[in-house]
């Protein structure tokens, strides 16, 4: 990430699909990806994470790099029609996010590590890889 003065490590075990998102060997829907946006009054932290969703679990993080918060959420599909008897839209995926506020050259940025799996146990597996790429981060 040049234009952050960023870097981090990828690990092995994943193979790149799009452009900052990777899949896991052995996993049918879980990836790995990243996002950041700079960030422009009132926007808040918590506009990197996607919606409609549930927090499960927050807690603050502090990296010698910068700090913020974790998340454990449940992200909803599309509700059903209302005839159908349903009232709450499926969970689509659990969804682990890392998102850091950075200043680089005197702006801020908001950044998301995240790990997205098809449910708890494929998110589980997903952990671990997405701890080795928070913790491989180097900014300056």
């Amino acid at each position: 990430m040049p234009e952050l003065s960023l870097t981090f490590a990828v690990p092995g075990e994943l193979e790149q699909e799009l452009e900052f998102v990777w899949s896991a060997y052995g996993l049918q829907s879980g990836v790995l990806g990243f996002d950041y946006t700079q960030f422009e009054p009132p926007m808040m932290p918590e506009s990197m994470l996607p919606s409609p969703a549930q927090i499960l679990e927050s807690e603050a993080v502090i990296f010698a790099w910068g700090e913020g918060r974790q998340y454990v959420m449940e992200v909803f599909g599309e509700a059903p029609p209302a005839e159908e008897g349903e009232t709450q839209a499926p969970v689509e995926s659990v969804e682990r996010h890392v998102v850091i506020t950075v200043e680089v050259e005197g702006q801020r940025y908001f950044l998301d590590f995240y790990a997205s799996g098809a449910d708890a146990e494929e998110l589980a597996a997903l952990e671990p890889l997405l701890q080795q790429v928070v913790e491989s981060v180097t900014l300056g």
